[in-house]
């Protein structure tokens, strides 16, 4: 494939082009050059696509295997309670990349090989993809609000929606968040240590002067008992007059 540019074009008065429009532009030129070597490569992969749905279904064709996204992806419309065929011209990997919304937070990657048939049905919340042809590999894709899909009848009837889950660029970033509840929650309570001494030791009225062996038994002795005023009145010795 040969390319030509003009390189004499003219500015039109009054445009400006910023480097996201460069950049953008580069893109699109990219994935034009690459579909067009993928059209004409003598490697092609033939999947075939049934929906048994009764609504059509977005199924989307990654140019990247390795990396696939959105971004970076063809659009295909399954039509509903049809058998669609797709066409996936390719240089590194064989097999089909694809990626698929299969639920609100779920969509699925789905490696294909040559001649294999995949099968879309109903689920009450989404749709199940599946095959029984051998070398066909499903995993999860990370960000499943990322791919576009068409809400099924019963997800209508639940007032359910592929809308209801942002792609994960729309969420709030979670180190924020850790971080605001972190700096609430850091609490620290200091107590002066001379209030913390003084309320741990009690007054001398509580406490009895320490004995040792080798004070006398009477220094010893820390506390004894008097008799109560009752007890003197019944005393002997109150009785005689004493």
């Amino acid at each position: 494939l040969k390319y030509s540019f003009p390189t004499n074009f003219a500015q039109p008065p009054g445009l400006l082009l910023s480097v996201g429009d460069c950049c953008l532009g580069a893109m699109g030129l990219a994935g034009s050059v690459q579909d067009a070597v993928a059209a004409i490569s003598p490697w092609s992969t033939q999947i075939r696509v049934e929906n048994q749905t009764s609504t059509t279904v977005l199924v989307w064709l990654a140019r990247n295997s390795a990396e696939p996204s959105i971004e970076d992806a063809v659009e295909y419309v399954v039509p509903a309670n049809s058998i669609y065929g797709i066409s996936s011209g390719w240089v590194n990997e064989p097999r089909a990349t694809l990626l698929i919304r299969t639920g609100i937070d779920s969509a699925k990657v789905v490696r294909v090989p040559h001649a294999a048939r995949l099968q879309i049905s109903l689920l009450p919340h989404g749709v199940k993809v599946e095959s029984l042809d051998e070398g066909v590999e499903f995993e999860e894709f990370a960000d499943p609000g990322a791919v576009p899909g068409h809400d099924t009848v019963p997800m209508a009837l639940r007032e359910e929606s592929f809308n209801d889950r942002p792609p994960n660029s729309e969420f709030p970033r979670e180190s924020v968040a850790r971080e605001a509840a972190s700096d609430t929650c850091d609490v620290v309570i200091e107590i002066p240590e001379a209030k913390a001494k003084q309320e741990e030791v009690p007054g001398p009225a509580h406490v009895a002067p320490p004995a040792t062996a080798d004070a006398p038994a009477a220094q010893r002795m820390v506390t004894v008992a008097g008799p109560t005023a009752s007890e003197l009145d019944n005393s002997p010795a109150h009785s005689a007059g004493v």
